[in-house]
Order: structure tokens, then sequence, then C-alpha cells
């Protein structure tokens, strides 16, 4: 479901960009006589792109096009931080053409992540990261969180996030390596348990060693209470998702 959102998004950011809006403020030539629709090479069409907007940084119409290449990418950050440029160019331009209805979101991320690097603050970093993660933009979302994690590797939710965006991503033994981590902090924390018995049971395939994590996750979760939740919802359902993964005819072996 997140990959398809994913897909849909880049879609719908495609168009925004593409649809033309005619009659209103300059006129940015260059870019004209390259047209992505004729053009399949894409690596190609990306680096004509980023020749012409390296020789006129103040090409608004190349800004846009060569954000929207890097959107359809999956390099989410880097297209928002060049509608921001754009924006800051020319905001009359950008702000009457179709990018306006997801030029809000834009600045609001590429504002953050100019305030994150400026910063030494990781809370800026995570932020950033679970406003991507919630947008289903898994990749984006890991390199914010590895940026918070360098500048304290001790936080252990981050970590726990980290090895989610990763898992997202398909790469398991990384996502794993990061739910280590953040049970060498914390060992009973109980979504560090409770995700790494999941990545084991259904990416590894490992039933015994899920097993385990299972029980923690269940030991941990009925000491805390209701509580240490977000939600009576979110506890019951933890509850009930683990009395399903944890055979009871196993755990009376």
């Amino acid at each position: 479901m997140n990959k398809i959102y994913c897909i849909i998004f880049s879609i719908f950011l495609y168009n925004l960009i593409f649809i033309p809006v005619s009659g209103y403020g300059k006129s940015y030539e260059a870019c004209k006589e390259y047209f992505f629709e004729d053009n399949k090479n894409i690596s190609e069409y990306e680096n004509f792109l980023e020749e012409i907007v390296d020789k006129e940084p103040q090409n608004v119409e190349c800004l846009l096009k060569l954000a929207d290449v890097y959107i359809n990418e999956d390099k989410v950050s880097k297209g928002f931080d060049l509608i921001r440029k754009a924006y800051e160019i020319d905001p009359g331009y950008v702000e009457h053409r179709k990018i306006a209805n997801v030029l809000d979101l834009a600045l609001k991320l590429s504002r953050l992540k100019q305030k994150a690097l400026k910063s030494k603050d990781p809370v800026l970093w995570n932020r950033l990261g679970n406003e991507y993660f919630d947008m289903g933009l898994f990749k984006e979302a890991a390199i914010a969180y590895k940026r918070s994690l360098k500048l304290d590797e001790n936080q252990t939710l981050i970590n726990v996030y980290l090895a989610l965006s990763l898992d997202n991503l398909s790469k398991t033994y990384s996502a794993i390596e990061y739910l280590q981590k953040a049970l060498k902090i914390d060992a009973e924390n109980f979504y560090a348990n409770y995700y790494m018995g999941k990545i084991l049971k259904r990416e590894i395939n490992d039933g015994e060693k899920a097993l385990i994590f299972f029980k923690k996750a269940r030991n941990i979760l009925q000491k805390r209470g209701v509580k240490g939740f977000e939600s009576k919802e979110e506890y019951n359902y933890l509850l009930k998702d683990l009395a399903r993964e944890i055979d009871e005819k196993r755990e009376r072996k």
C-alpha cells in the first residue's frame, strides 16, 4: 500500500508541474527546446536540466522541471528544495502554476530541512523524518533519521523508526541492525521487541527467534498497561495481535 501511495504521489506532482498555465508573468525559454514527453532517457533529461540550472540558476521553469525529475526518481527532498528555490526567485510565477497545490508542503519541508542543517538539534531531523514517514516516503524518512542519529545515537525510538523505514525499502538486514541498536539502548522497549519479532517472522522466516521477541513484547505490554500507549484502541490492537502471533500450543511445550 505504501509503495502504491508513493507512485500515486509522484504522478500527482508530475501532473501538477507539467499541466501548462498560460498568460502569466515571465517566460523562461531555455527548457522549451527539450521536452520530457519526447525523451524517454530520464538520465539524459536530468543532465540537460542540471546543466541549464547550473548556468542559469534563476531559470524558474527549469528549476521546476528538474524538481519533477528528482521527485519521479524518488529524490523528493531535492525536488522540494528546487521548488522552494524557484518560489524564492519568482513567487508569482510559481503560485500561478498547478504546482501551487503542493507548494505549501514543499516549502514547509524544505525550510524545515534548511533549519535542521543549520542546527545541531536532532529533534528537527526527527520532525522531518516523521513528516516523510507519514507520507510513505521512506527513503527520505531514513535519510532524516540517520542525520538525527549522527547527532545523538542513543535515541531508542528513532532507531526503531529508521528500522521501519528501511524495512519498507526492503532493506531487511539493515532494519534488524537498527532494531538491535534500539534494544541495546533499551531492552525493555516495546516497539523494538515487537517489530523485531515481526521482521524475523515475516522477512527472515525465523519463527523461533520471533517468538522470543513476541513474548517479551507481550510481557512489556501487560506491565505497562493502557497508560503506556497512545490510546486504548492501540493497546487492545497490540494485545490481540500478539495473541495471534504467539502460538499458544508451542508456548505450553
